[in-house]
């Protein structure tokens, strides 16, 4: 496996404050607060898959991503990364799920629904005791993390702070679990992210990201026990940028108002 691409960033979403009133691509008075990283993925080809998958290939994927905000900048409320993919692609499962509380580093495997659980000993897995499946770990994490997407064609996770914490810069780690037609060859991606910080109402500027598009090579040979690394990527053209429409926030502090899913693209 090629560690060296694990340190190259295969995409990066920037993380700015912009007008409101404008939405015009890299405008010269939009301010740079910092961004998602996203490094190289490495993704195992699962096989052979339970009887009710056999018309499917599914893909074990390890991914990590970095909050990086530029030094001086208060850390935000709440941060999401999100990964989109084409519609006959569908997230069977993902970690973390739900961190509500401090959490030590953790054992999983994948069961015969494709499906993570953790691991508590030496028991008897649905794959060998050599496959990475059998040996997914998982570092400790620190609350609160929420996970969107499962069972659909997308996944995002929110990591939130709170009064006495502020969200984690720098990397996390996350796994899932995808399944898509045998004779996918390539996985395009969308990335995303998003973001609230409490503004002064007097500068009329409002949180905003740009979205990158990048394509993964899928693992050729399905019997390869090792999981290939993806350092080389494909963006798909110029990445667009969206300014969120205010909405009420996540139930996080009061009434203030955020910026969530919701959005209006500008090409």
């Amino acid at each position: 496996m090629d560690t060296s691409s694990d340190l190259s960033a295969v995409a990066d979403v920037p993380l700015f404050l912009a007008d409101p009133a404008r939405s015009v691509d890299n405008a010269p008075n939009d301010i740079a607060i910092g961004l998602i990283l996203l490094r190289g993925w490495q993704l195992h080809r699962l096989s052979p898959l339970p009887p009710d998958f056999s018309q499917y290939a599914s893909y074990l994927i390890r991914a990590n991503y970095e909050f990086d905000i530029a030094a001086g900048v208060p850390a935000p409320a709440w941060a999401e990364v999100e990964f989109t993919f084409p519609d006959d692609v569908t997230l069977i499962d993902a970690l973390p799920r739900s961190v509500i509380g401090p959490e030590e580093a953790r054992s999983y495997g994948v069961n015969q629904h494709l499906n993570f659980i953790r691991r508590t000993g030496a028991e008897p897995g649905s794959w060998p005791t050599s496959a990475l499946a059998s040996d997914i770990a998982l570092p400790a994490m620190s609350p609160r993390i929420d996970c969107f997407g499962v069972g659909g064609g997308l996944v995002r996770w929110r990591h939130t702070g709170s009064p006495t914490a502020a969200i984690p810069v720098g990397s996390h780690t996350c796994w899932f679990v995808l399944l898509m037609p045998p004779d996918r060859e390539s996985l395009p991606v969308l990335a995303s992210g998003q973001y609230w910080l409490e503004l002064d109402p007097e500068l009329d500027l409002i949180p905003a990201s740009r979205r990158d598009a990048f394509t993964v090579q899928l693992p050729v040979d399905a019997a390869t026990p090792s999981p290939k690394q993806v350092g080389t990527v494909a963006r798909a053209g110029r990445p667009r940028i969206f300014i969120p429409i205010p909405r009420r926030r996540p139930n996080t502090r009061g009434t203030s108002y955020g910026y969530g899913s919701s959005s209006k693209i500008a090409e």
